[in-house]
């Protein structure tokens, strides 16, 4: 092969070896030998001849077959998770996963067609909030994956145009039933091993008392409940359950005390003095700003990372995510049924013990970008979903909430505070 010489050389070292082995043959088998040089020799023209008529390409430009070549065709925007991922094969060297043959790039440009790649990503939240589809790709290869990629919820961006419907072959989403998943939390088990989330979690019997460093922990507890909120007008109308449910504490002579940038709230910026607070609290508010399938982000982590019990709010199955017994779903109760099961469990320490039995069997972690990454070039490296037919048709009733009004842009108008 001539993998690393350029056709002039290895012409050169043809014609050198013609000359050795013809002073090594017979006259016959030396002609026949001449008569094999010069066919080598003038293929190598040939191929002179045809590299001359084909456009100059870079090196690190050429096609290799075991690379799979990955194309981010939405804008990498300031707040698109595409943004900080590294091009070629570095964002998968440096996370070392176990398939490094992924190349990314944003250069449409860098085959001749667009239809040489093996997968494009569209990131749903740009699609959702343009106003045209004219800038979607205008050819397509059959062997290709178009990917659906969002870690925002469906909820906050519903994809609404029609054209979307057997437009993706793949979904790379925080749903659990996404081709490749991009969470924000994992579930371990005490030996380091991802247990879940998943759609069948089945979680083991815990009804072992908690350790003595738990228990250390817990006594450091002065406070009822706390909430730590960055947007204050949410689709989920999560402030409002907030404040009928702080108006039922204070009743309770209890406090809520909700911390950030909303009107009425204290500081706290997001440090390690802040999560100092937090372990003072009882109760952290895990309240999600929109509804949708499987959507728990890092909320929850707020309150276990600082040995608080995390009451949920949101669309999701959570037993699916976090383990019985270690949660309260606001939404099963009304905000005066959850003051008062807030005060009961305050006032019972054995009761509210019994919410971290969990911690002697699992771990709730933050799902790290090295677990996404790989995840995907790993499904990429998978020859036979690879190859298999598979496609969205009714892409938008999968994605979007069932009581979900397209288009539905306008801004919420409730006033902005918590007084």
């Amino acid at each position: 092969m001539l993998c690393y010489l350029t056709v002039v050389e290895a012409r050169r070292k043809v014609i050198r070896v013609c000359e050795v082995r013809t002073e090594m043959t017979t006259v016959s088998s030396a002609k026949y030998f001449m008569f094999l040089c010069l066919s080598v020799l003038l293929f190598s023209v040939y191929l002179i001849s045809t590299s001359e008529r084909t456009p100059s390409v870079a090196p690190d430009l050429l096609y290799d077959f075991n690379m799979k070549y990955l194309l981010f065709w939405t804008p990498r925007s300031e707040h698109s998770p595409f943004t900080p991922m590294l091009e070629g094969v570095q964002e998968f060297v440096k996370h070392n996963c176990e398939y490094q043959n992924c190349f990314l790039t944003a250069n449409r440009s860098y085959f001749e067609s667009i239809t040489k790649f093996d997968a494009l990503l569209f990131h749903g939240k740009e699609l959702s909030v343009a106003e045209t589809t004219e800038t979607l790709p205008k050819s397509r290869s059959p062997k290709q994956k178009y990917i659906f990629a969002t870690i925002e919820s469906a909820h906050n961006y519903p994809m609404c145009d029609p054209i979307y419907d057997g437009f993706f072959n793949w979904t790379w989403t925080y749903r659990l039933d996404s081709d490749v998943r991009w969470g924000y939390l994992t579930v371990l088990d005490m030996q380091g091993q991802v247990v879940g989330p998943k759609a069948d979690m089945s979680w083991r019997q815990m009804n072992e008392t908690i350790d003595d460093e738990v228990r250390e922990q817990l006594k450091m507890k002065s406070k009822a409940v706390a909430w730590l909120v960055s947007h204050c007008q949410t689709r989920s109308f999560r402030e409002l359950y907030a404040l009928d449910l702080r108006e039922n504490l204070s009743a309770l002579d209890l406090d809520l005390d909700i911390y950030g940038a909303c009107e009425g709230s204290q500081s706290c910026p997001r440090s390690h003095d802040c999560d100092r607070k937090l372990k003072n609290y009882y109760f952290y508010l895990a309240f999600e700003n929109s509804f949708s399938v499987d959507y728990v982000t890092e909320k929850v982590l707020n309150a276990m990372d600082n040995f608080a019990v995390p009451i949920v709010f949101g669309d999701a199955n959570y037993s699916r995510f976090l383990p019985p017994g270690s949660y309260i779903n606001a939404k099963d109760m009304s905000p005066e049924q959850l003051a008062d099961t807030i005060s009961n469990l305050i006032s019972n320490s054995s009761q509210y013990e019994e919410f971290f039995r969990w911690r002697r069997f699992y771990r709730i972690v933050e799902t790290t970008s090295n677990v996404d990454v790989c995840n995907l070039c790993a499904t990429m490296n998978d020859k036979r979903k690879f190859m298999s037919e598979s496609v969205y048709r009714n892409f938008r009733e999968w994605w979007n909430n069932k009581d979900q009004k397209c288009p539905d842009r306008r801004k919420l108008i409730w006033k902005n505070t918590f007084t």
